[in-house]
């Protein structure tokens, strides 16, 4: 990891203490994760059926392959880097979500199809998979909810929170001087790591 990824997550990590600390860590539980039952896979590439990765920039997290036989990602948060198949994952419908700049050089990666949402070869349940989206920075969106991604770079976890209250069909983020993009805006409200706040004026001009 470079060290620009490293300063990022220790910033990121700072910001969201801060946050914790003034009373801005009060979220709906996280949708659950579902782990993934299936084998590493050993020789599933061939010459006749390659692989095709679906991830924008391969040299940053895991990546997400395809080819005929299904969706898999390889991971490469181990020493040695594994293939494991995204069970149920639909073939013709599985899109990456995420790009590959989320805080911290995060090894996850996101991806859904027409009716699931995953992280890595995870199911994420509760979340619609077919509206689900990364707007950027720590946010994602479906249908229904804002969700904030919270890191936990020492336990080497990622969970997804709905954001109580937030419009999916309106929320955005916007960058912040003394805050970078953890700020977030909807019709009703104004966010900070996914909390609602009266303003951002001490730190952000709308």
């Amino acid at each position: 990891m470079s060290f620009f990824h490293w300063f990022v997550a220790g910033f990121v990590a700072l910001v969201a203490s801060i946050g914790g600390f003034l009373g801005f860590s009060h979220l709906t539980p996280a949708p659950q994760v579902v782990p993934s039952t299936a084998p590493t896979v050993t020789a599933t590439t061939t010459v006749t059926d390659p692989f095709v990765a679906l991830n924008e920039n391969l040299n940053i997290g895991n990546v997400y392959l395809k080819n005929s036989t299904g969706i898999y990602v390889k991971d490469f948060s181990d020493v040695s880097p594994v293939i494991l198949k995204v069970q149920g994952a639909d073939l013709n419908t599985f899109v990456f979500v995420t790009s590959d700049s989320l805080p911290g050089g995060s090894y996850f990666v996101y991806g859904k199809d027409k009716n699931h949402a995953y992280q890595n070869a995870d199911i994420l349940t509760g979340i619609d998979g077919a509206s689900f989206s990364y707007i950027g920075s720590v946010y994602f969106v479906d249908k229904d909810y804002v969700y904030l991604l919270n890191t936990n770079e020492n336990a080497g976890t990622e969970t997804l929170s709905i954001i109580d209250g937030a419009d999916p069909h309106t929320f955005k983020i916007f960058d912040c001087p003394l805050g970078g993009q953890v700020y977030g805006q909807d019709t009703n409200h104004f966010y900070f790591w996914g909390k609602t706040i009266t303003s951002t004026s001490t730190a952000c001009a709308i």
